[in-house]
């Protein structure tokens, strides 16, 4: 039947002369398949969306092949509908209910034929545009949390047989709660994408089954039995690779959690990286009130009550790593690591969450979509930047998918192979490869130039100085002397007295490694800029004040630092009224109001506006979380930030502006 079935006109109208070859063999291929199980291969399938579908992917065309059968049922169901996570709940239950679940080769079987499946239809959809990117993303992290949730439950009870369910204290039976890491957690999840997973439980105790065990043992057995049914390479394929590395300790920790012991290495030894991490944390097992409990928990270590502007500095440090590992690896045309990748947009957006989430609840959003829009509708970014990220964003991520689609590898590299290009240009509907690129690296270089102009240095353009201010020696002493001299300075020498007073004080003689170099780094660009006033030792005087007073808070250490808008205005604060200097002493987070526009600081006066944001910010998260003493606080520190701000309207531009009182 397959030498007389001839490849039909339709087959090959949406495929260019260079791919045919590919697009014929397929053909003979499923021809052959069909007729093992007697199934017409001129059955009423698209073929103009098949021949250009396989074209596309080798994985559709395998598949499709491999269970002709399986594509007919899709194709009879139909692939516009999209799926749900309930959708996917339904169907993976269904798949597991008709297996024999305690057989754990069935279990593996049914599960990896059904990810190949639902896999197929996503990709089907992608290809031939019944889906925007967006959903396609939704419905790949749906499908992954649907697996994994209804195969926890399943091998739990399959536990509870033998040793008996862990139970709280009322008796209430509990489960092993998962967080879903990385693009799983952000619903963000490419379609050859690893699952990050970190395995925690609430409460320690001692199973009361046939056979006795501790909690820890119930559910690290657990958590083994997923990952091998999930991960292990059959002949049947893989459901998901799963990586566990991101949990407390690495590789060297426990696979399985308690919450205490989670507690107390991120209050301990959490590094920024792994605050990073957790924005997109997802909790997606569990009883509710657990994971209530756990979100509260972590919620005080990734975001932190203040604007966390050392998280600039840790960002540029994971970005140089990556960097490293990119060149070390010879990852060329890499677009997620690469310059203006994937990795860039995130890091853009999500380390403005850990700067400002902490103050700003609305922030912590999962979604990098929707975290970018936020910061846009927030002037945190400009609004033509978020567009042109977005619109990067998009087409990065398609290009992925359809990278991904063609062998289901977990691939960003852009193939050598011309083949390879040809297809992938027919699936990005771009006609030739040199167009493609060119469409990339404009996008890549919108991306790498608001990566830059967020993350890199911003410091004012002071010469380095050519010794160590904070070191005591008549040498630096002569240096310092001539240095301040050529800078301008009218009285080099009690300008000198004032910055060894400063050098001396207790708060900064304790300063040591990093810290230290930071604080030089920041004396220096003052200096350079301080020379410029006429008051020069009366400015210095109120500049050093603040400095003893900001010294142990490494947060406005690192905003002054970065932002050398901040340093220009609260010098020329500091020189216009000793008034200023007080309120920046005694509340150092007015600092922060520095950084924003004219705009934002007229809204910030006006009180009115800011309890609307508060009562909104209240209603938004429910009478669970009001507490009358932590609004009457923010009260005031509106109160505070309000007069201050009419303040500083009045010297930066000039402009009478109503009183507070008016207010």
């Amino acid at each position: 039947m397959a030498d007389e079935t001839p490849i039909p006109a339709a087959f090959l109208s949406l495929i260019p002369e260079s791919l045919i070859s590919v697009a014929e063999n397929y053909w003979n291929d499923w021809c052959r398949s069909c007729e093992k199980i007697s199934i017409d291969p001129l059955q009423k399938v698209p073929l103009a969306a098949l021949g250009y579908t396989w074209a596309c992917s080798d994985f559709v065309a395998r598949n499709c092949i491999r269970y002709p059968d399986v594509f007919n049922l899709l194709h009879l169901e139909g692939f516009d509908s999209p799926r749900s996570f309930e959708n996917y709940k339904d169907i993976v239950s269904k798949t597991i209910t008709r297996s024999d679940a305690a057989d754990s080769s069935k279990l593996m079987r049914w599960l990896r034929e059904l990810r190949q499946q639902e896999m197929v239809r996503i990709a089907w959809r992608d290809l031939n545009k019944l889906a925007d990117t967006k959903t396609i993303l939704q419905e790949l992290s749906d499908l992954a949390e649907a697996m994994v949730s209804i195969t926890l439950a399943v091998l739990e009870k399959q536990q509870a047989v033998i040793y008996g369910m862990p139970v709280d204290a009322d008796g209430e039976e509990q489960a092993l709660v998962i967080l879903a890491m990385g693009k799983m957690g952000g619903s963000e999840l490419n379609f050859s994408s690893d699952i990050d997973l970190i395995f925690a439980y609430a409460i320690e105790g001692e199973t009361s089954g046939p056979r006795r065990t501790s909690y820890s043992e119930f559910y690290l057995s657990v958590a083994r039995k997923l990952v091998n049914v999930l991960n292990e390479v059959t002949a049947d394929g893989f459901v998901y690779r799963v990586d566990t590395r991101l949990r407390p300790f690495g590789e060297s920790g426990p696979l399985v959690i308690s919450f205490s012991g989670m507690e107390q290495y991120y209050q301990l030894q959490g590094r920024d990286w792994e605050r990073y991490a957790m924005i997109k944390a997802k909790l997606i097992t569990g009883n509710e009130s657990d994971k209530c409990y756990l979100k509260s928990m972590l919620t005080p270590f990734v975001y932190r009550r203040y604007l966390d502007f050392s998280m600039l500095e840790s960002i540029r440090e994971m970005k140089s790593m990556i960097d490293a590992q990119v060149k070390r690896k010879r990852m060329t045309n890499n677009i997620k690591l690469g310059r203006g990748g994937i990795r860039e947009i995130e890091f853009i957006g999500q380390t403005l969450q850990l700067v400002r989430a902490g103050r700003e609840p609305e922030l912590r959003e999962r979604s990098i979509v929707k975290v970018l829009s936020l910061l846009a509708e927030k002037q945190y970014l400009q609004k033509d930047e978020v567009e042109k990220l977005l619109e990067a964003y998009w087409f990065l991520r398609k290009l992925e998918n359809r990278l991904q689609m063609q062998r289901d590898a977990q691939t960003h590299v852009l193939p050598e192979d011309e083949e390879l290009r040809q297809r992938l240009c027919l699936a990005m509907d771009v006609p030739q490869w040199d167009e493609l690129l060119s469409q990339l690296a404009q996008h890549q270089q919108c991306v790498d130039q608001v990566f830059e102009n967020i993350i890199a240095h911003d410091t004012a353009d002071a010469e380095p100085l050519p010794f160590s201010l904070l070191r005591d020696d008549e040498d630096s002493s002569d240096d310092l002397h001539a240095y301040l001299v050529k800078s301008g300075y009218t009285d080099a020498d009690a300008i000198l007295k004032s910055l060894y007073e400063l050098r001396d004080s207790p708060q900064l003689k304790v300063q040591t490694g990093d810290n230290r170099r930071r604080l030089e780094q920041l004396l220096a660009s003052l200096i350079t800029q301080i020379a410029t006033y006429p008051q020069q030792y009366e400015l210095m005087d109120r500049i050093s004040r603040i400095i003893k007073a900001l010294v142990g808070r490494k947060v406005y250490i690192s905003l002054l630092l970065e932002f050398s808008q901040v340093q220009q205005q609260m010098l020329k604060l500091c020189a216009a009224s000793e008034w200023f200097t007080e309120r920046l002493l005694k509340h150092p987070l007015l600092l922060d109001g520095l950084l924003v526009s004219k705009e934002i600081l007229q809204q910030h006066y006006d009180q009115k506006h800011l309890l609307s944001l508060e009562l909104n910010r209240i209603d938004s998260h429910g009478e669970a979380e009001f507490d009358l003493e932590q609004v009457m606080d923010r009260m005031r520190q509106f109160k505070r930030q309000a007069v201050f701000n009419v303040a500083v309207i009045d010297v930066f531009y000039e402009e009478p502006v109503e009183t507070v009182s008016d207010r």
